[in-house]
């Protein structure tokens, strides 16, 4: 590190490593946000089809015995349904968390790398 070269030279890769892991950084994130709104999408699609099947149950049953049997049936079915979403949110985080801690050990990593080369050549 004794002349501007060497120096402008660690200054451009310490730069181009930090741009590289901000990329993949804003790639990860991307992805966890379009898993994620998938995930949103699948909750209000469950949300809607049972509104309808509740509208449904309403206009052709007629006995209330029955329609209260339909009712809690659809309850049931729906709250299962949520309950299977959230679990699937749940292993959805727990992915999301190790690609965010994969990315962070890789940078972490790669800093280091380049440190240790500035390290040994200066020495």
């Amino acid at each position: 590190m004794s002349d501007t070269t060497e120096n402008l030279e660690m200054l451009k890769d310490l730069g181009t490593t930090g741009f590289e892991n901000v990329r993949a950084l804003g790639e990860l994130n991307t992805r966890t946000w379009e898993k994620l709104i998938e995930q949103q999408m699948d909750g209000f699609g469950l949300w809607v089809n049972t509104g309808i099947d509740q509208v449904k149950l309403i206009t052709e049953i007629s006995d209330y015995a029955d329609l209260l049997q339909g009712q809690t049936a659809l309850s049931r079915q729906f709250g299962e349904s949520l309950n299977e979403k959230g679990h699937q949110v749940m292993a959805l985080s727990g992915e999301v968390g190790d690609e965010y801690r994969a990315w962070f050990e890789n940078g972490v990593n790669k800093l280091t790398g380049k440190v240790d080369e500035v390290a040994d050549a200066a020495a």
